[in-house]
């Protein structure tokens, strides 16, 4: 987050989440092993992009048909999470279309 998000937080976030977050309940835990709480961005990247992991990248030399069903159905698990995660911060990165 940039430091004006953050500066505007208590003024955006529910009263009690703010004191949560400011507490330091900002991480998850993927299990009950003692300090193994992970940042959310971490937990993301590490269980959603996980899914969308293919050797060498979908784009690059070299690409099978299998590499990139893969991704695209990484893409499409993604969606509801981003739109949950849009929903819960109450931004929206969907672009309107102009017709010119």
């Amino acid at each position: 987050m940039y430091l004006q998000d953050m500066q505007e937080l208590p003024t955006k976030m529910d009263p009690a989440e703010f004191k949560k977050f400011t507490g330091g309940y900002f991480t998850a835990r993927r299990s009950d092993v003692f300090f193994s709480g992970i940042f959310t961005d971490q937990t993301i990247e590490q269980t959603l992009l996980k899914s969308m992991s293919v050797e060498g990248g979908p784009f690059k030399r070299g690409v099978t048909e299998g590499v990139v069903y893969k991704w695209i159905k990484g893409v499409i698990f993604s969606k509801d999470i981003i739109e949950g995660i849009e929903e819960f911060c109450n931004i929206s990165f969907k672009k309107k279309l102009s017709t010119r």
